[in-house]
């Protein structure tokens, strides 16, 4: 199957793209992929994140309903024994709290938490899918903004740990957002913008 998977530029270093596919079917050493508490009233699990929890028998709802994984701010799960009809090696679970009180400045804090992880299991690649239609919430137009700055600023403190010789040099050469294919041609324009002001050489 052809995915379509459009660059965008990079920050420090670090390859950046749009993809439509999700945490399935990403085709990376770790797919990360959020999850609130509960789905935003009047709604239930839907989309890519549905399709992950399909692909794993239903156990990432399951441990969410046995609260073993509450998916609380910031909380995570990392799932690295897969079926193989997941693409990754690995998937990170990053909880992302009430969805009530979600606000974009929640999904920087989750791509600084995803680049942080990444680090230490030494991966090359990345996607990072923030399921937010997934769960009823309505992503703001600053969102793509909030995640590359995220970014930037994890790849920024892993690159000046790493000068100071206090940390190892990140392995880290790509970076893909996750997008639906009916809002990839979206994601790619807001994505694009946002990286000319964070990187306006990139």
């Amino acid at each position: 199957m052809t995915i379509d998977r459009r660059a965008i530029g990079s920050l420090k270093g670090v390859a950046v793209d749009v993809a439509g596919w999700d945490g399935v079917g990403a085709a990376v050493d770790l797919s990360c992929v959020c999850m609130f508490e509960r789905e935003m009233p009047g709604t239930s699990i839907a989309g890519g994140l549905l399709h992950l929890d399909v692909a794993l028998g239903g156990a990432l709802s399951r441990l969410r309903t046995e609260t073993v994984f509450r998916a609380k701010d910031m909380d995570f799960l990392v799932l690295d024994q897969l079926p193989a009809e997941i693409g990754s090696a690995a998937v990170l679970i990053i909880g992302l709290g009430d969805p009530l009180a979600w606000t974009p400045s929640v999904m920087e804090r989750s791509v600084m938490l995803a680049a942080g992880i990444a680090h230490e299991r030494r991966v090359a690649s990345v996607a990072f899918a923030p399921s937010l239609l997934d769960s009823g919430i309505k992503a703001t137009g600053d969102t793509p903004a909030a995640m590359l700055g995220g970014l930037n600023s994890a790849l920024r403190r892993l690159e000046r740990t790493a000068t100071l010789e206090l940390a190892s040099r990140p392995p880290l050469r790509s970076w893909t957002f996750d997008a639906g294919i009916a809002h990839l041609d979206g994601a790619e324009a807001q994505f694009r913008a946002a990286l000319t002001v964070i990187e306006p050489q990139a």
